[in-house]
């Protein structure tokens, strides 16, 4: 027969024993929740800020004025508004500015002023000004997204032409509207740090003024200048 004290002790120690088992078990069943809530995720964003250093357009489509653009260089930022619809669903408002200094080729020289591409300089910039409508799903760390920017193209042309008995020095301000669509990736890689990249379409069309300037297209007809965007893009989402 076991004496109280040894009734108590064994008691004691058996409770103990269950205390450490609940408590190992809460700890395990706790820890990958901790780790998942310090986990970067999309969960919860509601707006973003982006930064697209290094994007590269590629002239597309059968208009003249595409003829006379090289692979162009581009950057834009912008932001916006997230919306969550469900647990994957969500919808993103913003506004997007790019700028793209277009390379124009010999061609452009010779159309305008007829010299070559050794006797002028032709420069030229895009300016787009976009309202931008996201759709995506995504969980925790990825997020893919379609996109829809339909907003106004502003283009500023420069030829100068100096040879021997000739001087040539225009300038052209085209306003249009552009249409851009495509899709895109970004990946969350610290904290609300994302990076990510985009593959679309500018469409812009442009109307032309019939003067003396510079002209890119018809003035009765106006142009269009259709560029393939590939864009990397570094985001923040709070």
């Amino acid at each position: 027969m076991r004496s109280p004290l040894a009734v108590v002790v064994s008691r004691i120690l058996a409770l103990g024993c269950g205390l450490c088992c609940f408590g190992a078990a809460t700890i395990a069943s706790a820890a990958p929740e901790s780790a998942d809530r310090s986990e970067p995720s999309f969960a919860g964003s509601l707006g973003y800020v982006y930064l697209s250093p290094a994007m590269f357009a590629i002239p597309a489509g059968d208009d003249d004025a595409d003829a006379l653009i090289d692979i162009s260089y581009q950057w834009g930022f912008g932001g916006g508004a997230i919306f969550g619809v469900g647990k994957m669903i969500n919808i993103g408002l913003g506004l997007g500015l790019e700028h793209a200094p277009l390379s124009l080729d010999g061609t452009f020289c010779n159309l305008v002023a007829g010299v070559g591409r050794g006797d002028c300089t032709a420069r030229g910039h895009a300016l787009r000004i976009l309202p931008e409508f996201r759709l995506g799903a995504g969980r925790k760390r990825v997020m893919g997204y379609g996109y829809l920017s339909p907003g106004l193209a502003i283009v500023r042309s420069r030829l100068r032409a100096d040879t021997s008995g000739f001087a040539f020095d225009q300038r052209d301000t085209d306003v249009g509207f552009n249409l851009g669509f495509g899709g895109g990736v970004q990946y969350l890689v610290w904290r609300r740090l994302a990076i990510g990249g985009e593959l679309g379409f500018d469409l812009a069309f442009m109307s032309e003024k019939d003067d003396d300037d510079l002209d890119f297209g018809d003035p009765r007809e106006g142009y269009g200048l259709y560029m393939l965007d590939l864009k990397v893009m570094a985001s923040w989402w709070f």
